[in-house]
């Protein structure tokens, strides 16, 4: 499998949130970054790729960043690693 063949994955946080998550060259260099959309739309720029290739291992890593952005009271709206887009669901 190659490195670029993984995900999306939807997963669930430990509070219940639900993710879309997915890989997204982000930045000038372009490294691959995990990138967040929460149910409401909200995209938050997760930390690098670090080797995870199953939803379980994404799992992981979004209870783990989401536990700390809580954690440091950190938003949506206070947040630098968040993008604001607008998504709408296809009817």
């Amino acid at each position: 499998m190659s490195q670029d063949a993984i995900g999306p994955f939807v997963v669930t946080a430990n509070d219940g949130r639900l993710f879309h998550c997915a890989l997204e060259s982000v930045g000038r260099y372009r490294h691959q970054r995990w990138v967040f959309r929460d149910t409401l739309g909200t995209e938050y720029i997760g930390p690098p790729r670090r080797g995870e290739r199953t939803a379980e291992d994404v799992r992981r890593i979004v209870a783990r960043w989401w536990t700390t952005r809580l954690a440091l009271g950190l938003t949506a709206y206070t947040s630098p690693t968040m993008r604001t887009r607008s998504f709408t669901e296809d009817a």
